[in-house]
């Protein structure tokens, strides 16, 4: 397979597709896929088919926000390290700009009651988009004894122990690779885990007193260890940020997922929306700094590092675990975050409707926050 593109546009060509693609990129990590398949290789011809599938089956085993990976990936084949910092920003730097922008206009007005009046039907909304993460990412685990047991005991870690919700994903991933592959795997890298955990609450609890350098570190290990896409974010913002932290509560953690979902770009900019709710313009730049910072790291070292175990068994069956442990953490944030959106029959009808278009018509989520939206908008006018 070559690495030279078909057609290589010139550095600041590339960087301005790669900014377009972040202002009109709606509908999540599919639709942005999709549409870098067909301009990049099929339009541009900026790289071939199968360079494209390559990159896109090595994004699929990394932690982190796929679609913006392979925009990494792209733009590495295109200008080197260089090419692929400059698309990865462009890529991200539209939707930060609109969210920050959202957050600041939200935390402005957050008790207003127009405000909880506009947003009454984007609420069951984003639980509908919860509850089809729980769907699409739980197939696996209802039909592998093995994983099933992964995400029970996540469950129990989770809701009883209430363990830190990171822990639980590296502990199923390591169970779950052991499981398959010996016991002789267990002992030494869940050792490992325990001692990762342990560093990351000993700094945490060091950076109290510096409440930015908490948001990143946060952040940072989020963007780390997160596998499942914008689905699996929920769960750990939920668990982390309402559960354990306290820096964000339900209602507002539902409507930064509405408002991720529903401006285009990366999903994983719902970030901004927490850091600024948080700690204000810094905490969104740090916040989105720490979430995306490891898939850079990871898609840089990859054919140097990654690419040598990233078909090993082993590895793949690490990342079942750790899916299964996902698909537990949104169970949990579904059920938490039912009170807070689901307040008559109407809004649960919203959401079963909700569920039902995207789970079974593919309607996008962006299209679903808008009728949602609109709803809202309706409501204000006639009351």
């Amino acid at each position: 397979m070559t690495n030279d593109p078909p057609d290589r546009p010139s550095f600041i060509t590339m960087c301005a597709y790669f900014l377009r693609l972040g202002l009109i990129g709606f509908g999540g990590p599919p639709a942005h896929i999709a549409l870098m398949r067909r301009e990049l290789v099929e339009g541009r011809r900026w790289l071939n088919a199968e360079q494209f599938n390559a990159d896109l089956s090595t994004a699929n085993l990394l932690p982190g926000p796929t679609s913006t990976e392979i925009t990494i990936y792209a733009g590495h084949r295109l200008h080197g390290a260089a090419g692929a910092i400059a698309a990865g920003i462009c890529f991200i730097l539209p939707a930060f700009v609109m969210v920050t922008l959202i957050a600041m206009v939200y935390a402005a007005n957050g008790s207003a009651d127009w405000l909880a009046a506009l947003l009454y039907a984007v609420k069951p909304v984003a639980l509908a988009l919860v509850v089809s993460g729980v769907v699409q990412l739980g197939k696996p685990v209802a039909v592998n004894a093995r994983e099933a047991g992964v995400f029970f005991a996540g469950l129990a870690a989770l809701l009883f122990v209430k363990a830190d919700v990171l822990s639980v994903f590296v502990a199923g991933g390591v169970v779950h690779a052991a499981l398959v592959h010996g016991r002789a795997l267990l002992t030494g890298t869940n050792a490992g885990a325990l001692t990762v955990s342990a560093a990351w609450s000993g700094l945490s609890q060091a950076n109290e007193a510096a409440p930015t350098l908490l948001i990143f570190w946060t952040f940072l290990k989020i963007g780390a260890l997160i596998y499942g896409g914008g689905f699996a974010l929920i769960g750990v913002l939920q668990q982390l940020l309402v559960t354990d932290l306290g820096w964000l509560s339900q209602i507002q953690l539902l409507d930064g997922i509405a408002i991720g979902q529903s401006t285009p770009g990366p999903v994983f900019t719902t970030a901004a929306f927490a850091g600024y709710l948080v700690g204000g313009l810094p905490g969104a730049a740090v916040a989105t700094l720490g979430i995306f910072a490891p898939a850079f790291v990871f898609v840089l070292l990859e054919n140097a590092l990654l690419g040598r175990i990233k078909n090993a068994p082993l590895f793949r069956e690490f990342l079942k675990g750790v899916n299964a442990a996902v698909v537990a953490s949104l169970v949990l944030a579904a059920a938490q975050l039912g009170g807070s959106a689901l307040h008559d029959v109407f809004t649960l009808a919203i959401a079963i409707g909700a569920f039902a278009l995207t789970h079974w018509k593919n309607v996008g989520a962006h299209w679903l926050v808008g009728a949602a939206l609109l709803i809202g908008i309706i409501r204000l006018a006639v009351s």
